[in-house]
This record gives C-alpha cells, structure tokens and sequence, in this order.
C-alpha cells in the first residue's frame, strides 16, 4: 500500500485533471503498519468533516497533512508515532508538486490536541505560517531531528493549556524560534499564552531556553518542570512577565543551570533597574543535581504564597534563600541536603550585593520543619535575628561547622541531631539578650 486516497490505477493514466478530491463527510483517518505508504493523498483533498488523523508506523511517510488539503475546519485531533522518514507534520509539499511561496498559511481552527512519538526524521511540525486557535495540548516525544518546537510563524495559540516535550536530542527551544528558512525578525519580540498551564520538559540536552520573545506573557502558568536539559543556564529570564499564577518549579539533572528566577538573557543587559520579581502564587520549589546553580533568584523576590523549599545537590550554591526575599510569610517547610558550599540557609546577602545593617530581622512565621543533611559548610542557619515561632521540627545531620543556633522558640516539639557528640560539644544557643 503506497497511497490510501486519489492514486491512479496501473492501468490507467495519471491525468493531471484529477486534482480534487471531495470526502465531505470523512470524519476520522486511522493507519497502521503500513510500511510502504508514502502519502494519503496525491490529489487536492477536502474533507470538511475531518476530525481525527493518526498514523503509526508508516515508515515511508514523509509528509502528513500536504499544502494542497484544504477545509480542514473541524480536525480535533492529531497523532503520529514510529514513522521513521517523517519531516513535517502540516504544510509540506509533495516531492511532485513545487513549493509555492503563496503557501504561507495554513488554518486548523479546531486543533486541540497534537501529539507526536518517535519520529527520528522530524525538522518541524509545520513550515508555513500557522493559526490553530483552538490548540490545548502539544505532546513531543524523541523527534531528535527537530530543534524548535513552537516557531514565531504560529500565530494565536491563545487556548495552548499544555507543553510536554521528552527526549528531543536537538531541541534548543521550545517557543518562539525563527525557522530555518526565515530571517530572525527584531519584531518578534512578544509571545502570548495567556492560558498556558503546563510545561513540562525532560532530556532534552541541546535546550538552551524556553523561549527567545523578549517578553513573554503566560498569565496561567501553574507549573514548570524540567529535567536533564543540560544545555540550559537560566529557567526563567527577567524577560517573563506576568506569571501571577505560577505555583510550582522542579528543576533536576540540568549541568549548566546557574540561575533559576531572574536571570538575563544572552541578547539583553541586566538591567539594575529589574530588581523585582513577583511569584504571588508560589508554593513548591524544588531543586535537585544542579552542580552550577549559583543562586536561585538574582532579583528581588516576592513570593508570598511559598510553603517548601527544597534544594539537593546544588553543589555551588553558598546562600539558600538570601535578604532580598521578602514576604516568605507562609513558608513551612525547609529541606537542604548534600550542597557543599553552602555557607548560610536564611538571609545571607548576595555577592553583588551591600550588606545593609538594617536588614537584622528575618520572619518566617509559618516555618514548621527545617531539615539540614550533609552540608560540610555550613556556619550558620540566618546570620539575621531570626523570628519563627512556629518551627516544630529541626534536623540536623552532619553539619559539622555549625558552631551558633538562634534560642529555639516555645513551639519547638522535635529536635533529630546527628553526630551527639559534636552538637554537645560544639553548638552554642543564641539568646536573644
């Protein structure tokens, strides 16, 4: 089986009057194990009623969905998996037909899921301009030939809720990156999601950012979750703006990451005047085996909501959580494990920061457990006086250049200590006279 729609008969001619082909109440389109298919459709194909494409090992497929369809006004639903040869998804043309310049658009008004698996060929999802208004849920997996996932051709994915890219082996970004075939614009300086919920990326080692705009707006942001992408310095850049709704960052196994929150991109200059970051609704942060992690946030943070910090393994990192955080109101939960340089837990001041004298009281006062594991230099939890009447629990293991404790407070139920004899001998409490 070499083509499933309009392919001309052995015994017949191809006549280059059949170029349409009408299907007006085709709804849904299934192929499976067809190894020698190489298209669906040679002709002109209108199915007005198309829903749903999916299409899994079909090893000769190069193109999917070619220019030459049209009305594909109601297709919902689009999944491809195992088509070894695969290199475009939507607007390819075919290797009889010239690629026509004028072919620069292309319109899939219902599109709400795109899902693509272990397509080893794949340089893009679709070259031409395309407005898919309706789009919810992006889904890549192993598409190692493809390096930008949401080009800045795409237009109007004001309804994308959901990014999930895997094991991409060339991706260096997922939004807003130029094609190869088109000059990188100046103009193309804002990026809008505005219901954008999800992003999700693991193993993707050439990832060097989330998105080139200068400005993006994704206002419904609740998570970001990144894993093995080795490639990246910084998760999110001063540039981001108005993630009013972001609740929860786990970031884990990215080499080079240095900075989490508020870091500059390559093309802009730190500015001294972006000293403020708002995260209102954070609540989880959680940082494993980030061995060039320098510190989390470079801006002043705000993050009111914040109830767990989390940090493993960050082994360049001397301050946690340094005196320009302010209103960690509803902090609950601290836990720092096997960070070797880490110095001071609460607030320290920054490198390219003054120390301020007036800066000698810190508020934690929802802090209920503080757990501290292997941090061979660690002299002090909060070199600020240091007010958590809440605190229940403490932990200490290993912590062997901690010499000074603040005056534990009346709420204090647990204390786990680890080795005896140095906290014995070693660890003098503060009091507050």
């Amino acid at each position: 089986m070499k083509e499933i729609i309009g392919g001309t008969r052995s015994d017949e001619e191809s006549s280059s009057n059949n170029t349409e082909f009408k299907l007006p109440k085709l709804r849904h389109v299934e192929l499976k194990d067809l190894p020698e298919l190489k298209r669906i459709c040679s002709a002109k194909l209108i199915c007005d009623s198309l829903q749903q494409i999916e299409v899994r090992n079909c090893n000769s497929m190069e193109s999917l969905v070619p220019s030459s369809w049209i009305c594909l006004v109601n297709l919902e639903k689009i999944t491809v998996r195992e088509c070894e040869k695969m290199e475009e998804i939507i607007g390819g043309t075919r290797s009889d037909e010239e690629s026509s310049s004028n072919s620069t658009e292309f319109k899939l008004p219902k599109l709400r899921s795109l899902a693509l698996f272990n397509l080893p060929e794949l340089k893009s999802i679709c070259s031409a301009k395309l407005m898919c208004d309706s789009l919810q849920q992006i889904e890549v997996w192993n598409c190692n030939s493809l390096e930008s996932l949401v080009p800045s051709s795409w237009v109007f994915l004001v309804n994308l809720e959901k990014i999930t890219v895997r094991g991409c082996e060339k991706m260096e970004e997922i939004i807003g990156g130029t094609r190869s075939d088109e000059e990188s614009s100046s103009s193309s300086t804002e990026f809008k999601l505005p219901k954008l919920r999800s992003l999700i990326l693991f193993n993707l080692p050439e990832l060097k950012r989330i998105c080139s705009a200068k400005l993006m707006y994704c206002d419904s942001l609740q998570q970001i979750k990144v894993w093995n992408c080795n490639s990246m310095e910084s998760l999110v850049p001063s540039s981001w703006i108005s993630l009013v709704n972001l609740e929860e960052i786990t970031v884990a196994g990215c080499k080079k990451m240095k900075e989490i929150i508020g870091g500059t991109r390559s093309d802009e200059e730190s500015s001294s005047n972006n000293t403020e970051f708002k995260l209102l609704k954070l609540r989880s942060l959680e940082l494993n085996w980030l061995p060039e992690l320098k510190r989390i946030c470079s801006a002043k943070l705000i993050c009111d909501s914040l109830q767990q910090i989390e940090v493993r393994n960050c082994n360049s990192m001397e301050i946690l959580v340094p005196s320009s955080w302010i209103c960690l109101v509803n902090l609950e939960k601290i836990i720092v494990v096997g960070c070797q340089k880490v110095e001071e837990i609460i607030g320290g001041t920054r490198s390219d920061e003054e120390t301020s004298s007036n800066n000698t009281e810190f508020k934690l006062p929802k802090l209920r457990s503080l757990a501290l594991f292997n941090l061979p230099e660690l002299k002090r939890i909060c070199s600020a006086k240091l007010i958590c009447d809440s605190l229940k629990v403490i932990e200490v293991y290993k912590c062997e250049k901690l010499k000074r404790m603040s005056s534990p407070p009346p709420s204090l139920g647990r204390m786990i200590i680890h080795p005896r004899e140095w906290w014995e001998s070693a660890v003098v409490w503060e009091h507050p006279n």
